[in-house]
């Protein structure tokens, strides 16, 4: 059965480090000024995520940690499942670690990430290529009951800004 790669629960925002002023000159941003306020930033992100998830309809609530902004029509179970890449990396590393006689629990924290990166890189060079991993989605959703349909309805009241 081939695998394809899931649906993130999460999502990262790419900030180029390159400006261009009026007059043409190119230059950088001076990330050192940025360095302490990235968790500001990042939380206004989720405070505007969830803003215009209210305008389109789309439930939303914020997680155990109040870090981010979740859709709640999407059943944590589902949500679980669909995040399973990372546990599966961890438990080949396991593995991998106990194949070589080496009990994971006593190794050094440097030999785990090691152990967990060549696991990362053997599981993205294994999927399967030629898999449509839409239809990969769409099946185990339907396997666990999940029925695919839209999220959107009417607009929700916002709140506060």
């Amino acid at each position: 059965m081939p695998t394809g790669g899931d649906p993130h629960a999460h999502f990262h925002n790419t900030m180029f480090n390159m400006v261009v002023t009026d007059d043409g000159h190119v230059g950088s941003l001076d990330t050192k000024q940025l360095r302490s306020r990235v968790h500001e930033f990042g939380a206004y992100f989720q405070a505007i995520l969830a803003q215009e998830l209210r305008k389109i309809g789309i439930a939303q609530t914020y997680d155990a940690n109040e870090q981010a902004t979740v859709v709640s029509a999407v059943p944590q179970e589902i949500s679980d499942f669909f995040s399973k890449g990372r546990r599966n990396v961890l438990k080949a590393a396991q593995s991998y670690a106990s194949e070589q006689g080496l009990e994971w629990d006593k190794l050094s924290i440097e030999r785990k990430q090691k152990m967990l990166s060549m696991a990362g890189l053997a599981a993205r060079l294994g999927k399967d290529l030629d898999a449509d991993d839409h239809d990969i989605w769409k099946r185990q959703a339907k396997e666990l009951g999940w029925v695919e349909q839209s999220l959107m309805g009417p607009e929700i009241d916002p709140g506060l800004d």
